[in-house]
């Protein structure tokens, strides 16, 4: 939760800046997205970047009435290159976040999906902030405009989870981590008497995603007594998405040992009785040529 915090926090905090700039360009971008990042790091960040809406004609396949958005700005550019305009209505799952915030005007997350322009597209999510208009914000928000766009963090899943359970503190406790809540395109809201209201989506019955899976996670999870283990489960709301980290106790060392131990004692069996047979038939052998020894001397005493 912590580490979402700081996510939320730099966002805000960018976009209240930003949003006050008349002509905006990727220079300007740089230099308030460089002196968030150097204020605070964050676990799992990959790009800060800005989507805005554009006017029509900018994409033409575009349906009717339909908004175009395009990421405009990056940062750092270095491995985000692919970002930078690019349209903003793929992958899906981004999208949904974003018709989420162009609507209710709120901070959304969106549900996991590949990064393609890294190397083995690693899992990630997208955390936006509204981003408001100069007139908006000069306005005072009196008579709410149209947004600029978002201010977006795109977030590598394994490294924003990874080291959240110590292994040196609970080697044996395995993780995971889910998405719960749906990835569904929300419904554009009402408006009655000034006030936008959001149709809670009720996520009973569906199925959740997969985030992260920790190491023991993955090494127990074949096993079908593990898999009878119920869980300990803590749900997080995160923005309007709901996660839910699991837990349970791996399958350890020692309870591996306790599945082998019959073969391993009926190995050490064997072994010791070769052991034995050995030595039996090393004595029986050594007494045999002892008692040569003895007649042979007995002989020669004898003849003398």
């Amino acid at each position: 939760e912590q580490r979402l915090g700081d996510y939320v926090q730099l966002l805000a905090r960018l976009a209240d800046d930003l949003s006050g700039i008349e002509s905006l360009n990727q220079q300007m971008f740089a230099q308030h997205a460089h002196a968030q990042l150097s204020q605070r790091g964050l676990m799992g960040l990959q790009a800060l970047s800005l989507t805005r809406a554009l006017g029509a004609g900018k994409y033409v396949d575009l349906e009717k009435d339909s908004q175009a958005f395009e990421v405009a700005y990056a940062w750092p550019i270095v491995g985000n290159e692919a970002l930078v305009g690019t349209n903003a209505r793929q992958p899906a799952e981004a999208f949904h976040s974003l018709m989420t915030v162009w609507h209710s005007r709120q901070m959304s997350m969106s549900a996991p999906f590949r990064f393609l322009q890294l190397p083995g597209s690693p899992d990630g999510v997208i955390l936006r902030v509204p981003l408001r208009t100069v007139s908006d914000v000069r306005s005072g928000g009196v008579q709410p405009l149209p947004l600029m766009g978002t201010v977006n963090a795109s977030i590598r899943l394994d490294d924003l989870i990874r080291g959240v359970v110590p292994s040196n503190l609970y080697p044996q406790v395995a993780m995971r981590l889910l998405d719960v809540s749906p990835a569904a395109l929300p419904k554009k809201p009402s408006v009655s008497g000034g006030k936008v209201f959001v149709r809670r989506v009720d996520t009973r019955g569906l199925s959740s995603q997969t985030l992260f899976t920790g190491k023991l996670w993955k090494a127990s999870e074949s096993h079908q007594e593990f898999d009878l283990i119920k869980p300990l489960e803590r749900e997080i709301q995160v923005s309007d998405r709901v996660w839910a980290l699991q837990f349970k106790p791996a399958l350890s060392s020692q309870h591996k040992l306790e599945r082998i131990l019959p073969w391993l004692m009926l190995a050490a069996g064997v072994l010791v009785g070769l052991a034995l047979a050995a030595g039996v038939s090393g004595w029986w052998q050594s007494r045999w040529s002892w008692r040569k020894r003895i007649k042979v001397r007995a002989q020669a005493r004898q003849e003398s």
